[in-house]
This record gives C-alpha cells, sequence and structure tokens, in this order.
C-alpha cells in the first residue's frame, strides 16, 4: 500500500484518470504518487528520488514549496 493506491482508488471513485491529478510531495514515499499523476511536484526539500520522479521541482522547501507548486499549477 502507498499513497498512489489511495489517489488510484479516489480517481475510481470520482470516474476521473490519474493524469487529471497534481501530487505535491517530499519524501521517498510520495515517488510512486507523484510519478503516476499527470502533474508531479516535488517541494525544494524533496529526497534526491523524489525531485527525480516529478515534472517540477520548487525552490521554496516545506509549506512555501506548496505555495509555490499551487501557483505553479495555477490553483491560486
Amino acid at each position: 500500500m502507498n499513497k498512489c493506491a489511495g489517489v488510484s482508488k479516489a480517481c475510481e471513485l470520482l470516474g476521473i484518470s490519474t493524469a487529471q491529478v497534481a501530487a505535491i510531495g517530499d519524501s521517498d514515499n510520495d515517488m510512486a504518487m507523484i510519478s503516476e499523476c499527470g502533474f508531479g511536484v516535488a517541494v525544494g526539500n524533496a529526497f534526491e528520488g523524489t525531485r527525480k520522479a516529478a515534472s517540477h521541482v520548487t525552490k521554496g522547501k516545506s509549506g512555501a514549496g506548496v505555495v509555490e507548486a499551487l501557483e505553479w499549477l495555477r490553483v491560486i
């Protein structure tokens, strides 16, 4: 079980594809989720593998990186 399994189940229930989902993370346990979703973002202080799996890596770390990711995704 990993976070990607949860995202996949949520997508199934919503009738959408993981390609329509953005994932933001920093840990090794976020890598599968980030690589399987349509838009994967790693925050600046993420583990190396997580950064490599991401479509975009923020300059900001932790919460500032999440805000930057949401701005990059044009959510806020």
